[in-house]
């Protein structure tokens, strides 16, 4: 660290166009001064002498923006698969729920006395006791809530009227 802040200040002298300190004591060697005066010459012959165009910081600008956009990833559309997932999700346990709480529907046995194959008309039938025993059996648990509904508010309003003097 020492050499290089040496060589610092006998760089700061150059543009200053002073002699280097600590020539007489040999600090800074022979070899190194005229390497740093080498290249201080080439430096200064290869400045511009011309200002910068005005149009170059919007350029600067544009090839930054650019480039952050072309690092930015695309915007995903998340919120329409984790909603496609929960509406999957909920039906599927809505599904499960209705599966094991729905009731036995009492059907007449297809098959013949004997054990034969079902007969068209015994198909007819069946058909026909299903189509009666489905709405009943869709809406006994909405019948029961109601039930339940009714008895509360029931219950509600005795309470209410208990309770005025």
């Amino acid at each position: 660290m020492k050499t290089f802040l040496k060589k610092f200040k006998a760089s700061l002298a150059l543009d200053r166009h002073e002699q280097c300190p600590g020539r007489a004591t040999s600090e800074v060697s022979r070899p190194d001064e005229e390497c740093l005066r080498a290249l201080d010459a080439r430096l200064r012959s290869s400045r511009t002498g011309g200002e910068a165009p005005p149009d170059l910081h919007g350029a600067i600008m544009r090839a930054v923006r650019a480039s952050a956009k072309e690092n930015l990833p695309a915007p995903t559309p998340l919120l329409w698969p984790r909603l496609a997932t929960a509406a999957l999700i909920m039906m599927g346990f809505a599904g499960v729920f209705w599966a094991l709480n729905r009731s036995p529907v009492n059907v007449p046995e297809a098959f013949s006395s004997t054990g034969g194959p079902p007969s068209l008309a015994a198909a007819m039938e069946q058909g026909h006791v299903l189509a009666q025993a489905t709405p009943e059996a869709a809406l006994r648990p909405l019948s029961g809530e109601l039930e339940l509904l009714r008895g509360d508010l029931q219950n509600a309003v005795n309470f209410v009227v208990a309770s005025v003097p």
